[in-house]
This record gives structure tokens, C-alpha cells and sequence, in this order.
């Protein structure tokens, strides 16, 4: 099936965590426990969209900061 805008939103938030091995980072900037990240990247646990969402705009401003970085 094809995937909706919101599951390769999440794909692509995956990617970056994963690639960039970030995972605390992005639980700080989210004001999240590393594990909630964790249980959002392993699909082991339902986490609530809030905190879907403060992971994405953390992983937003990382993406920015790299983006600035490579200037």
C-alpha cells in the first residue's frame, strides 16, 4: 500500500535520528526521555502524537543547525 505523508514523515525523522546517532540530543531539545525516543524509533510502544510532534521539531531544528553548519 502506499504510505500516507505522516508515515514517511516519521521514516524520515527515523533516518535522521538513526543516521546522526542522536538520540539524546533530540530527547533534550524535545524535553523528552531518551527512552520515549528510543520506544519512537523501535515502534515498541504507542507514544502520544504530542510527543511525536516534539520530536519532530526538535529533529527540525537539528536539521537547520546542520544545514547553517555547512555554510
Amino acid at each position: 500500500y502506499a504510505m500516507t505523508n505522516i508515515e514517511l514523515q516519521i521514516r524520515s525523522i527515523k533516518a535522521f535520528i538513526l543516521k546522526n546517532r542522536n538520540r539524546q540530543r533530540v530527547a533534550d531539545m524535545a524535553g523528552l526521555h531518551k527512552n520515549t525516543v528510543a520506544y519512537f524509533l523501535n515502534d515498541k510502544h504507542s507514544i502520544t502524537l504530542n510527543n511525536v510532534i516534539a520530536i519532530e521539531k526538535a529533529v527540525q531544528k537539528l536539521i537547520k543547525e546542520k544545514n547553517h553548519g555547512d555554510v
